[in-house]
């Protein structure tokens, strides 16, 4: 089938598809013809498998691939069939629909879910590493190739590292009297019962 041919069928198809007005024919960037819903996030790529068969995929763009489940994963499905292409257009939509898009949709949106909470993550730990930078003054800035970590050297050498939602690891260096004058503010500051000499489980030096 010539790719004008396959573009016609597609075309064909599209209009069997509900809803039938949300669905855009175009190209892919990696050569192609798919189907595209911008209002679900959808993309169905397609491509012809044989002379006789149509392999229909369910794509992911490389901004949500990465939060998919693989081969592997429990709640892995597949996201692809093939039909016959001396099927009607009218009965590959009805494959699309019943055999394709819902272990789609799922997947699609077990991806959206985990990259919605990434990106959540994400900013709180940019506007707590912000906060870090405001705080120490200086040159304080973000790591080049670490964004979990800030660093400076001026006015002190430091690293400030974030853990978790509510941890940060911070590695300072500074004069005696200054390092004395934290230490005494953590001991202050220990919760009952805590040694103040020891941060995460580890001691720290001369502890």
């Amino acid at each position: 089938m010539e790719k004008e041919e396959l573009r016609t069928l597609i075309k064909k198809i599209a209009h069997y598809l509900e809803p039938n007005e949300k669905w855009f024919l175009g190209e892919s960037p990696y050569g192609g013809t798919v189907l595209s819903n911008p209002s679900a996030g959808m993309v169905l790529a397609f491509r012809q498998e044989s002379s006789n068969r149509l392999e229909i995929r369910g794509s992911f763009g490389s901004n949500i691939a990465r939060y998919r489940p693989y081969r592997g994963d429990p709640i892995y499905e597949k996201t692809d069939i093939t039909v016959n292409l001396s099927k009607s257009p009218e009965k590959i939509a009805h494959d699309i629909t019943t055999r394709l898009l819902p272990p789609y949709k799922r997947v699609l949106a077990y991806a959206q879910e985990r990259k919605a909470k990434d990106d959540a993550y994400k900013s709180r730990k940019k506007d707590v590493l912000n906060q870090v930078i405001a705080a120490i003054g200086g040159d304080a800035q973000m790591h080049g190739y670490d964004e979990n970590i800030v660093y400076g050297y001026e006015p002190y050498r430091f690293e400030a590292k974030y853990w978790t939602d509510g941890e940060l690891h911070i590695a300072v260096t500074l004069p005696l009297v200054q390092a004395l004058k934290v230490l005494e503010y953590i001991k202050l500051k220990s919760p009952s019962g805590t040694s103040p000499n020891h941060v995460r489980g580890k001691p720290l030096r001369g502890g």
